[in-house]
This record gives structure tokens, C-alpha cells and sequence, in this order.
């Protein structure tokens, strides 16, 4: 029997063919097994949660994550939310992901049925169903599923409009439809949208059947009014293509990547011999399918468009198997057609028990990797984590900062770390002789593989690297500084959280984490209600008698604490300021006093997230962070408010840049003096505004400045600095009458892919009405100016 033959009819082949065959029904039934197995645990896979702890929260993490429209097209997100009619509970949401795997299952087997005969599709059914990616995609409480789905319908379409004796434009249209909706569900859609067109074209024009070219123009202006209007509404707007385009990346790179994507929709678990003859079984069966002229070319093309694209544009940044997730169905009716060969000779049910036995087979020894069980202590894709998490934690050492790179759900390493760790190991304890163990575990997304420069850059130069598992850990130790002495009629120091000098400086560390934000460095609590602390000791040699701590801090959810407590010597702590809640004002200026003598003053920083905490700031889920930390000390309330002027300056990021708004002048009167040689000033060609320049570096210069020099009627200012890039920074000082410099702003770029927003205000209090101000520049930092200006009105 042919495979490229059914013995049947293919016009005669329909979604009804599904329900008239038992053995497909049970396969179904098979499907709706595995999918709602364990279905009310949530999973730890990839966007789902990004750490177990927002578990309880995770439909308010998607909602919210989903409204970015430059990382998620519009239907993401109102697809979430269709799911939610059904309820609002993460058991529904995941439920409508698994409705929709069903009707890919549905949907699939009618398609394999135009290409394979009928035990062969079964075959292929069950080749789908056991597949680790399509299960992932299938569960997940982000809307992958109804993407797979309108993948299958759209292959349906396809093949069945080759199988009808005469072009069916109303089919041709649906399937223009399917084509917009994938693009507006998942951008990458636009590969499948360039593969199907040319198909149809290529395969049309062999057959010569009449009515071809119409159907082929009309898919395209269909499929073309989808592709313009969400490119002029959304992706023209975006700023995080221009930074994958801005990539460039090696072939070599993007060719593993490409690589590892296909073997994904092959089947996706990381033993590479299983996964090299799979993909050897699949390529034998796409040549065996080559008689089959519209499957063959469509899938070559699936395959080779992508790959393409990415050539092109040198660049394969966070391109995983789910974004080709359009090759799984094929890949699934090869390795059909090749166990067929392999296995027809037994009847024409072997390939059946044959891939009957493989998905069994892997579905025992592989279902922990796409389901978690009764609690969150399970493997979760291709690593242990807690596993992992666990030697972090047993082979932590006295006053040691730790970090680890190499793996993609860090975050979730990171949450079982900071609950292997008993408090005591979390702390530095200035009484004793050696601190107790200080634990840094954190991995930045640029360092992947155990990079030695990227942790240099972050920690210093580390003690010993090892190697556990697919993780990379470098150890270096920490040595304490001890009290700070208030030296001085007027004291006045500024800390920062650096991964090492947290650890170095503060007297005792309990239940934070050190994160990495545009703003620098921040403290987060750990774990949700409970309090993460920083004790800072200080002594009194001048005899100090008021004092100030000023904080700059993010709390973004009802039910935070923010507060700082005091002690003298040895009595209990006091608390002198706390906030709690959304608030506003990201900045507090905390006096207080203090008569009697003392010989040391500890300042307790003290934090508390309600209910749930992602790992990281700026995430947009009841985060609470501290990002500045000043204290000044003097002998009278009016020396104290003198110096509260610079330790005010630092500045935050304004809520209001969700879309490009720039401000007004509002009257400061202003000079921008800077070298044309080292820098220059430009519109953008990708703002509207023409009002708009961005200021920079001139290509093959690292480092320049800008100074700002005006008069204003206030000293309440915004300006808009932009920074993208591990080495780009943006500092901003203020220069006194001798052309000094007092900084009080800094920006760090994160990574080389992520640009801060457009528009972006940052608050920066003037410390005069008259005076300049210096923007220093390094890297691909950017000052964005408004008809000449850099300084606005906070409004």
C-alpha cells in the first residue's frame, strides 16, 4: 500500500472522519488522560510561572506579562482572557489549554488522513500525543495551545484544498483568516504565513489547475491585511525587534539553535542519541512522503523559511522549538510513515503498537518533565533544580558570595535556594569571629555557559569555579568591613547593593536577595510575609545627636512593608519610619533624634512582600524593592536637612511610559554643551515626534558627556536618559561653582537585547535654581532631548 495513497477518498475526508474511527477515539480518550492529569498543580515550566512562589497568583502574572505587546502580539492576551470566562482559577485557564490540545488532536489526525492511510494517521495521532513539546504546549497556562491549534487547522486547510476537484474561495479566505490570527497570536507565525503562500504558489503552478492564481492573490490579501494592520498598530513600535536585529549573531550560534529547535517538535527530552535517531526516523520519512507534493514542499518550506529569516538577520535570540511548534504535526506523520516501513511487514496495526510502545515508553520515563506531582519538589526540564539548589546550599562557606550561571529557569533554583537556606545562613553575624555563610545565588541571562568575564564584571575576580551538574559555580569570599564610624561634625555616607558589598558591609543579612534593575542594584525579600532585613552598625565617636536616613525603595502591592528600625547599643529595636501598600512616592527622607550617649546605632532596613514575590524586580506583581540608602549624621536638626540635598537627588523611573509622551520645558531655561567630535544629536527615525533627538556616542567612541547648563523656576525635573547593553551606563552629576562633581543618578543596562523605554521620565531634583548639570555617557548610552531640551517639568 502506498503511502503517499489512502484507500479512501480524500475529499471524503472531514473533522467527522476523527469520530468515526474507534481506535482514534481511544487514542483521544488517551490525550484527555494525560492532559488533565495532575492538571490542578501548577507546573514550573518556562512563562508559565516564573518562580512557584507567584503559583498562587499566575493568572495575574499572565494577564499582566501578556499586555506586552512588543514581546506578545494583542490575541495573547485576549486569548488569556477569553480563557477566563470559563473561570478565573489557574485550574481553567489551564483546563481552555487542554480543550485546546484536544482539538489539535482532532483536528491533526483529519490532516494525517489526507496524506497517510488510515493506520498510518493513527500512528501519527499517537506520535503527536506523545510528544513531550506538544503535552508542554498543550498544559501550560499561556496561550501556546490555541496557537498549535490554529497551526493544525491551517495545515487542514492547506492539504485539503489540493484533495478538492476545484478551488474552494471560501476556504482560501478561512485559511487567509487562520494565517492572521497565528500572526496575531505569536509573531513568529509569520514564517508559517511565508510558507504556505509559496506552497500554494509552487504546487499551483505545477498543477496548472485552474483558479490557482486567484486562490494563491487571495490567501495573500487576507493573510497580507492581518500582517499590515498588526505591523502598523504594534511591531512598527517596538523597540525589542530593532535589539534582535541588532543581535548578530554567527551562524554557527544560530545554526545550533535552529538545530535544537526542530529536535524540540521531534521530540523534545535531552537524550541526544534518542534524539538523533528520532530525527534520523523523521528525515527518512519526510523522504519517503516526497511523492506527496503539496506536504513535501509545504513542509521543506517550513523548515527552511525560519531558518532563513534567521540567517538574515544574524540573529536567534530566545528562538525556541515552541516558536516552530507548526513542524510538530509534520514530524509526527513522518515518523508515522517511516514506522510503517520499518514495521509494515508485521500488518498493518504494527506501526501502531509501535508508536503505541515509544509513547508509553516515554511518556514512563519522561512524564516528570512536563508534569509537576503532588508539590513543586520534582525535576522540571532537562536539570534537577533542586537538586541543584540543594548543593548550592550545602557546600555554602563563611563569608562567601556565591553565584551560578547556566541554566534558563534560574528563578526557580533561586526559590528553592532561598528555602534550603536556614535563616542563620543568610546572615552575617558581626559579634563572632567569622561570619556565618553569605550566600549570593544569582545568574544574569547574558553570562549563559559559565562566562569568567561576566562574573568578574559582577562579583570581582572569584576563588574557585566548579563545575555540578549543567551549572557553573564560581565562589569568592567576602571579607566584612566592620562598623562604620560617624566621624566628623556632619556624616554623611551612601550605600549601594552591590552583590558583594551588601554582603561586605551590612553587619547582618536575613532572607533577601541582591537583583539587578536599569536603577542598579536592589534588595528584595525572599519569602512572601516574612521579613528580609539588612542591619547596618554604626558608631558615635563625634557624639552625634540627629540623624537622617533617606531611602529610595518600589512598592508596588497592598499589604508591603517598607520600614527602618533603630537600636542603640543594646536596646530593642525602634521603628522611625514605615510604609506599606502602593506607594507612590518611591523615595522617604527619615529623621530622627537621639540625646542620651550611645556607643553604637543599628539601622535595621526591613522589608516584607504580601502574599507573593517574584524573584526580581520591575516584574509587575506586588514587588517591593530597595534600591538607595543613605545615612547623615550631624549635631542639629539644620545641618542634617542641609545635607539631606544631595542624598535627595537619587532619582526613580515615573509610571507613565506605557506609550511615547514627551513633556514640556515648563520655562527651564537650558544649554546642552557637549563635543561634536565625541558626540552627536539625531532624530530617530521610529518616533513620531519630530520634536524628538536622541544624543550619543559617535560610533567607535566608549565615553563622553553632555552638561546641561539652565536656569529654572523650580527644581522639580525630569529628564529622559536611555540605556541598553552590560557596558553602557548613564551617570548624571551635578558641577559646583569649580566645576566639581557630586553624582547622584546612575543607569545600568541589563542586557545587550533590552533597551530601557522610550520617553522614559526619571525624576531628577535640581539642587539650585541655577547651576549644571553633568550627563555622563558610556557605551550605547542615550539623552533624549525635546526642541533642544533635557530638562521638563514633573508633572
Amino acid at each position: 500500500m502506498s503511502l503517499t495513497m489512502p484507500p479512501e477518498s480524500n475529499t471524503a475526508i472531514s473533522l467527522r472522519t476523527v469520530f468515526q474511527d474507534r481506535l482514534a477515539l481511544i487514542f483521544l480518550l488517551l490525550y484527555v488522560c494525560l492532559g488533565l492529569y495532575h492538571l490542578g498543580v501548577p507546573s514550573l515550566w518556562m512563562d508559565e510561572v516564573l518562580v512557584p512562589m507567584t503559583a498562587a497568583h499566575s493568572n495575574e502574572f499572565i494577564l499582566n506579562q501578556s499586555k506586552y505587546i512588543e514581546v506578545h502580539p494583542p490575541l495573547f492576551y485576549f486569548i488569556t482572557k477569553l480563557a477566563l470566562l470559563v473561570g478565573s482559577d489557574d485550574f481553567t485557564v489551564r483546563l481552555f489549554s487542554v480543550l485546546c490540545g484536544l482539538g489539535t488532536c482532532i483536528v491533526g489526525f483529519a490532516a494525517c488522513c489526507l496524506v497517510l492511510p488510515r493506520p498510518q494517521a493513527r500512528a501519527a495521532l499517537l506520535f503527536l500525543i506523545a510528544n513531550s513539546q506538544f503535552l508542554f504546549l498543550a498544559r501550560t497556562a499561556r496561550p501556546y495551545a490555541f496557537m498549535v491549534l490554529l497551526f493544525s487547522l491551517i495545515l487542514y486547510l492547506y492539504l485539503q484544498y489540493f484533495e478538492s476537484k476545484k478551488p474552494d474561495m471560501v476556504r482560501v479566505a478561512l485559511l487567509g483568516g487562520l494565517l492572521g490570527l497565528a500572526f496575531a497570536t505569536v509573531y513568529t507565525s509569520i514564517f508559517l504565513i511565508a510558507a504556505v503562500v509559496g506552497s500554494m504558489a509552487l504546487v499551483g503552478t505545477q498543477r496548472r489547475k485552474s483558479g490557482n492564481l486567484a486562490a494563491v492573490v487571495l490567501l495573500s490579501l487576507v493573510a497580507g491585511l492581518f500582517l499590515y494592520f498588526f505591523y502598523e498598530a504594534f511591531i512598527s513600535k517596538s523597540r525589542v525587534s530593532q535589539a534582535y536585529l541588532d543581535a548578530g549573531m554567527d551562524y554557527a550560534t544560530i545554526s545550533a539553535i535552529y538545530v535544537n529547535a526542530i529536535f524540540d517538535n521531534i521530540f523534545y527530552f535531552n537524550n541526544l542519541p534518542a534524539r538523533i535517531g528520532l530525527g534520523a526516523l523523521t528525515a527518512w520519512g519526510l523522504w519517503l512522503l516526497r511523492g506527496n507534493r503539496p506536504f513535501c514542499i509545504l513542509t521543506l518550506a517550513l523548515l527552511l523559511v525560519p531558518y532563513a529569516q534567521l540567517i538574515v538577520t544574524k540573529s536567534a535570540l530566545n528562538f525556541w522549538g515552541r516558536h516552530i511548534a507548526f513542524l510538530m504535526l509534520p514530524m509526527a506523520m513522518a515518523q508515522a510513515a517511516a514506522a510503517a516501513r520499518l514495521f509494515g511487514r508485521f500488518g498493518t496495526t504494527a506501526p501502531v503498537l509501535a508508536a503505541a510502545t515509544l509513547s508509553l515508553l516515554t511518556l514512563a520515563g519522561y512524564h516528570h518533565k512536563y508534569f509537576a506531582v503532588d508539590s513543586y519538589d520534582v525535576e522540571v526540564i532537562g536539570d534537577n533544580y533542586k537538586s541543584i539548589a540543594a548543593h548550592l546550599a550545602e557546600t555554602a562557606v563563611p563569608g562567601e558570595a556565591l553565584n551560578y550561571t547556566g541554566e534558563y529557569l534560574e528563578k526557580c533554583t533561586n526559590w528553592y535556594v532561598n528555602r534550603l537556606l536556614p535563616a542563620a545562613a543568610r546572615m552575617n553575624n558581626p559579634q563572632a569571629d567569622a561570619p556565618v555563610a553569605s550566600v549570593i545565588v544569582a545568574k544574569e541571562y547574558l553570562y549563559l555557559g559559565g562566562d569568567k568575564a561576566g562574573f568578574r564584571q559582577r562579583f570581582g575576580p572569584f576563588d574557585t569555579e566548579e563545575q555540578y551538574r549543567s551549572v557553573t559555580i564560581y565562589r569568592r569570599h567576602v571579607a566584612k568591613t566592620g562598623p562604620v564610624a560617624m566621624n566628623g561634625p556632619l556624616f554623611r555616607q551612601d550605600f549601594t547593593f552591590d552583590y558583594t558589598r551588601l554582603y561586605a558591609e551590612a553587619a547582618a543579612v536575613s532572607n533577601v536577595n541582591v537583583a539587578f534593575s536599569a536603577r542598579g542594584f536592589a534588595v528584595l525579600p525572599t519569602r512572601p510575609d516574612t521579613p528580609g532585613t539588612c542591619d547596618y552598625v554604626f558608631t558615635n565617636p563625634a557624639g552625634h545627636t540627629h540623624f537622617g536616613v533617606v531611602l529610595d525603595y518600589r512598592s508596588a502591592g497592598w499589604g508591603n512593608v517598607v520600614a527602618v528600625d533603630v537600636r542603640y547599643d543594646d536596646e530593642p529595636f525602634t521603628t522611625v519610619f514605615t510604609t506599606g501598600g502602593m506607594d507612590p512616592r518611591r523615595q522617604a527622607i527619615v529623621p530622627f533624634h537621639r540625646d542620651a550617649p550611645f556607643a553604637t546605632m543599628t539601622v535595621r532596613l526591613r522589608l516584607v512582600s504580601h502574599d507573593s514575590l517574584p524573584d526580581t524586580p520591575g516584574s509587575g506583581l506586588r514587588t517591593v524593592t530597595l534600591e538607595g540608602f543613605t545615612v547623615i549624621a550631624a549635631d542639629d536638626e539644620a545641618s542634617v536637612t542641609r545635607k539631606y540635598g544631595p542624598a535627595a537627588y537619587n532619582t526613580y523611573l515615573l509610571d507613565n511610559y506605557e506609550t511615547v509622551r514627551f513633556p514640556a520645558t515648563s520655562g527651564i531655561e537650558q544649554e546642552l554643551v557637549f563635543d561634536p567630535e565625541v558626540v552627536a544629536c539625531r532624530h530617530p527615525d521610529d518616533v513620531e515626534d519630530k520634536r524628538a533627538q536622541v544624543c550619543a556616542l559617535i560610533p567607535g567612541q566608549t565615553a563622553g558627556h553632555i552638561d546641561i547648563r539652565y536656569r529654572a523656576p523650580h527644581n522639580d525635573a525630569v529628564f529622559l536618559p536611555r540605556v541598553s547593553g552590560e557596558t553602557t551606563s548613564l551617570v548624571a552629576a551635578v558641577l559646583d561653582a569649580n566645576g566639581v562633581e557630586s553624582g547622584f543618578f546612575t543607569m545600568h543596562g541589563i542586557s545587550n537585547t533590552s533597551w530601557s523605554p522610550v520617553a522614559a521620565q526619571f525624576r531628577l531634583p535640581l539642587p539650585a535654581l541655577t547651576g549644571a548639570v553633568r550627563v555622563k555617557l558610556q557605551g550605547g548610552a542615550q539623552l533624549w532631548t525635546v526642541d533642544g531640551k533635557a530638562l521638563f517639568r514633573n508633572r
